[in-house]
């Protein structure tokens, strides 16, 4: 009996000694911050969401192969509400975020892309559409 219970005593140790390393008992602090400009590089989509994915595969694709670019972030920004409107009728631009260090080569993607610029009033960014 008494091996029993110092087993199950040291599983309960392990179990809590386990979860507070991966943070169980962690506060959560939520921070609202700004974080700069995004150069996006994308295409547009027409139909259903889940279709997206091959469209960011073939703009990172195209980045990689042709321009020797490989864009650490991809994105999707998606204009309608999947239960209002048709599968066959939803919008959304997707594609990768241009890397700082790969702005001096915009001009050479806008002849071959879609370039959209999102930014803050304090921009600083070389991706001007």
């Amino acid at each position: 009996m008494k091996l029993t219970l110092s087993v199950i005593g040291l599983v309960i140790i392990f179990i809590v000694l386990s979860l507070t390393c991966y943070g169980l008992f962690t506060k959560v602090k939520i921070v609202e911050r700004e974080i700069g400009d995004f150069c996006l590089i994308y295409e547009k989509h027409v139909g259903d969401y889940i279709g997206v994915g091959q469209v960011i595969d073939r703009v990172y694709s195209k980045l990689l192969g042709e321009d020797a670019i490989e864009p650490t972030r991809g994105f999707g920004l998606y204009y309608d509400d999947p239960k209002k409107v048709k599968k066959g009728n939803l919008r959304s631009i997707v594609g990768g975020i241009l890397d700082k260090q790969d702005e001096d080569k915009i001009e050479h993607l806008k002849t071959h892309y879609k370039v959209k610029k999102i930014s803050y009033p304090s921009s600083t960014s070389k991706c001007n559409t």
